[in-house]
Formats: C-alpha cells, structure tokens, sequence
C-alpha cells in the first residue's frame, strides 16, 4: 500500500506544480473545486452521513463555492475574514480535542455540527489557495 502511494504521489507532484505555476487563475479554480468536491464527498464518507445528507452536503459545497467564486472575490478583505473564521475554529477544535470524552456526544451524533466542520474545513482552504493563486507571487513567462 505504501509503494502504492509514493508512485500516486510522483506521479501527481509534477501535475500540481505545473498547475500551480502555468494554469490561469480561472483553470485553477476549476481544477481546485473538483478537487474539493470530492474532498466534501471524503468528508461525508468520513463523517458517517446518511446517503441523502452526501448529496446535500456536496451540492451544499458547490453553492458555496460558486457564490464565493462569483461574488466575494476581491482579495484581502475576504481573506482576512475567512482566516479569521479559521483561527476561531482551530482554537475551538483544540478545546473540544483536550476535553475529548466529556464533548464527544456533542459532534458524533449531531447532523449540523459535521456539516459545520465540513463547511468550516473545506470552504476557507478552498477559498485561500485560489486567494493564493491570484496573488501571482511567481511570474514564469
């Protein structure tokens, strides 16, 4: 399994570098969300949500990424907000981590609190690496 892995990973490396320095921020978007989305389909996978919810949940990924994509895309002040949301729940997630038994029923059984960390998850590092993209740090010509 592990040999199987590293070929998976030598083979994908030079796939996202070259996607990384020389797709279009727009190319990169799609390739990124698809990326996501079955990212979303592993959490639900993960999660242990009901067949009917997977569909929600994912379809409920793609709508946020495509209002995000469409209507909040103007850079510092989105990821200033969306890096902050994320903070707050990492700084929660530590909590709930140090008092793991005593909180446990509180995010294993409820519906709402996994869509929440999926949301939580996967739309912020969505949103930031797409950020990152457009910022064009290396120009390759």
């Amino acid at each position: 399994m592990l040999v199987s892995r590293i070929i998976t990973a030598l083979f994908l490396l030079p796939l996202a570098i070259v996607g990384i320095l020389y797709l279009s921020t727009s190319y990169f978007t799609m390739v990124v969300s698809v990326i996501f989305v079955i990212a979303a389909y592993e959490w639900t996978k993960i999660s242990i949500i009901k067949p009917f919810y997977n569909g929600v949940f994912i379809a409920s990924i793609i709508c946020l990424m495509c209002l995000l994509w469409t209507f909040c895309f103007d850079g510092a002040y989105q990821l200033r907000s969306i890096i902050f949301i994320s903070v707050l729940f990492w700084i929660l997630s530590v909590f709930f981590i140090s008092q793991f038994p005593r909180y446990q029923s509180l995010w294993s059984t409820n519906l709402m609190v996994k869509y929440i960390v999926g949301y939580v998850l996967l739309i912020p590092s969505w949103y930031a690496l797409i950020l990152l993209k457009d910022l064009n740090f290396i120009q390759l010509a």
